[in-house]
């Protein structure tokens, strides 16, 4: 059969597929379902929100507990990301005009914020946990500056700033509104490695560090117990320690130097340079975390006579591949690693030496 320009009609395959999509559902029989209004739609969406606010904060809280004493008991080790601490954190209530979200209407009931900044999470054994400030307090003043319900921008926007100035010169005077009372508090700060913890809501299972912030994931989170969690978080700690997020930057950046300098020549690789320079160093960066955490969870009180059994967990879920290049190696070398690190320190230890990784000094 031969078709003939002028009269044939040709579509796109997507235009096709669209069609016969129409056509199929057109032809499917009609059932009576209910109709689904959207205060309803609404409602919903307003328990399921609240419902990922109260686990997000439960995570939160959790993780803030387990990297506080890593944080406090290693002031020796963080010299370089060393500052004071109330041990607090607080959320602000969206300031905008017109009208708000859902998201944003559920947080403001959620929090109770008033305008104010609130208290949302607080680690248990923190200055501030000690002074008597408690979650769901809502900040009134920090030392002579008030919150004003006709300006409440400035003080929100502005609250961290003015807390880092007060408790770098001492105790930190602040008035709060729990209920209807106000109440004046003082919380003395303590020195602290500055590394946040949060917790992120995705179910796979991970945790990373940018350096100053260490991200741990709802799947590890339900995946582990406490203490597999807490040896997750100090070898995160460990990478922000030491610096490694840097110390893979510049490597990466030589490595593109070469890249250039070939494309230069007309030949490119596809950044094949970048990716060896900055992966040649990650394992020896890997196991350096791995020792450092052992100290770090030493000198905050808790035993690393069995820490490898966690990697020995997730290597069992994992393929072994024998490789050179592999970012978080499940092999021999960690575990012998981890093993010698726990006797390092046990002898340190009873020899009554401070515990600081060798080749560490205490001004590093």
């Amino acid at each position: 059969m031969i078709s003939h320009p002028e009269t044939a009609m040709s579509f796109p395959r997507s235009t096709l597929l669209a069609l016969v999509f129409v056509l199929t559902v057109a032809g499917c029989a009609a059932i009576d379902m209910p109709t689904l209004s959207q205060q309803a739609i609404d409602a919903e969406s307003r328990l399921q929100f609240h419902r990922t606010l109260v686990r997000q904060q439960k995570f939160e809280q959790d993780l803030l507990d387990m990297i506080w004493p890593l944080r406090v008991k290693n002031t020796h080790i963080c010299q370089n990301m060393l500052g004071k601490t109330l041990g607090f954190s607080w959320k602000v209530p969206v300031q905008k005009r017109g009208s708000l979200s859902l998201e944003e209407q559920v947080a403001n009931d959620f929090y109770g914020f008033q305008g104010q900044p609130v208290v949302t999470k607080m680690a248990s054994e923190s200055p501030a946990a000690k002074a008597g400030l408690q979650i769901g307090d809502r900040i009134a003043s920090v030392g002579t500056w008030q919150h004003s319900a006709d300006r409440p921008g400035k003080f929100n926007d502005l609250l961290g700033r003015r807390l880092n100035q007060l408790k770098a010169k001492g105790d930190v005077h602040m008035d709060v509104w729990r209920g209807d009372e106000r109440l004046s508090l003082s919380i003395a700060p303590v020195d602290a490695c500055l590394v946040q913890i949060e917790a992120s809501l995705d179910l796979d299972v991970f945790a990373y560090t940018d350096g100053r912030q260490i991200v741990v994931s709802r799947g590890l989170i339900e995946r582990l117990d406490d203490e597999e969690i807490r040896t997750v978080i100090a070898h995160e700690l460990a990478h922000c320690v030491m610096g490694h997020l840097r110390t893979t930057v510049l490597n990466t950046i030589a490595g593109v130097s070469i890249d250039l300098a070939m494309l230069a020549q007309r030949v490119w690789l596809g950044g094949v340079f970048a990716g060896l320079s900055r992966d040649m160093q990650a394992i020896r960066l890997e196991r350096e975390a791995d020792y450092v955490s052992m100290y770090l969870l030493a000198n905050a009180g808790f035993d690393t006579a069995d820490r490898s059994s966690l990697w020995r967990k997730m290597a069992d879920e994992s393929s072994y591949v024998m490789t050179g290049f592999t970012t978080h190696p499940h092999s021999p070398e960690r575990y012998i690693l981890l093993k010698q690190a726990h006797e390092e320190i046990e002898a340190k230890r009873k020899a009554g030496q401070v515990l600081l990784p060798e080749g560490m000094s205490r001004s590093h």
